[in-house]
């Protein structure tokens, strides 16, 4: 905290860190998170959504294991171009990535 110069900078804990908090994770693509983000998918794209199993890391961990709040994969890259030399994004698919992670948290109940 001290290294960061920012004056007054603290971190409190809110909980006691647990061993299952960084042994995976696991959202059922039956929840109601789930469901409402397919919803919002569908409704912008007018497509079914298919659901697959992420095996690239992410900080779902963090954000549903400790902090409780629900997470998802969901990406606008083309099939086969993550991470590659040549790794891009077409401009409508970034166009549709804005749109869905706008619209989601104003529905989301």
């Amino acid at each position: 905290m001290k290294e960061s110069g920012i004056p007054g900078l603290e971190i409190l804990s809110s909980r006691a860190h647990k061993p299952e908090d960084t042994a995976g994770y696991y959202e059922s693509p039956s929840s109601s998170f789930a469901d409402q983000f397919k919803d919002i998918i569908g409704k912008l794209t007018g497509k079914s959504v298919n659901m697959k199993i992420l095996t690239g890391g992410t900080d779902g961990i963090s954000t549903s294991k400790i902090a409780g709040i629900p997470s998802l994969g969901y990406g606008t890259s083309l099939t086969g171009q993550a991470h590659q030399p040549d790794e891009r994004v077409t401009i409508e698919n970034l166009v549709l990535g804005v749109k869905i992670f706008t619209a989601f948290p104003y529905f989301y109940e």
